[in-house]
């Protein structure tokens, strides 16, 4: 959004599309070959600007539909390779105009917009040893390397560290690709 707004209008528009849900779909898994039976479902949803006035009296809507609809494709093309998000994956939105007062703060082109909101993010760093083992693991099973020489195995990788004293137990699951 931020790109094509920058792209299109000049400036960042209002956008929280800070909702996602993704619903697994069903498949038939077999040696070789498989099917799947029923796609995944993804749906985004939240508030944006809609349209933007462009000149006095002049009014542009905003794609944001299919801004949205070609990020996801776009990325579950880059990052999973078996899934085909035309065949495999329904995108669906649900994306409603923001408030006037909140989409006057975006366009008020001041280079700082004010806050609007009392959210808090927190966050905390270095990771820990343990942490940065269970995130390097992750990385080096989803590498290109690993998936060059094992081409079975899914993106779907899960690793969980535990640390007792000074030993660390790593519990992998890897999905496995049936062709």
């Amino acid at each position: 959004m931020c790109k094509t707004n920058l792209e299109n209008f000049g400036l960042i528009l209002h956008h929280n599309l800070d909702k996602g849900l993704v619903v697994g779909g069903s498949s038939n898994p077999k040696f070789g070959g498989g099917d799947v039976l029923e796609p995944i479902y993804i749906i985004i949803a939240g508030r944006a600007t809609t349209t933007v006035q462009v000149k006095e009296g002049i009014v542009e809507h905003v794609p944001i539909g299919p801004i949205v609809m070609k990020s996801i494709k776009d990325f579950i093309k880059s990052n999973f390779r078996f899934l085909d998000p035309d065949k495999h994956i329904i995108i669906d939105y649900m994306i409603r105009p923001g408030s006037r007062d909140l989409r006057a703060l975006f366009e008020a082109k001041e280079i700082v917009p004010p806050a609007n909101d009392t959210s808090i993010g927190v966050g905390f760093a270095p990771l820990t040893p343990t942490e940065r083992l269970v995130l390097e693991t992750e990385q080096y099973l989803n590498s290109p390397e690993v998936k060059r020489e094992l081409p079975e195995l899914g993106e779907d990788i899960k690793v969980m560290g535990l640390r007792e004293g000074n030993k660390i137990k790593l519990s992998v699951a890897i999905a496995m690709v049936s062709r």
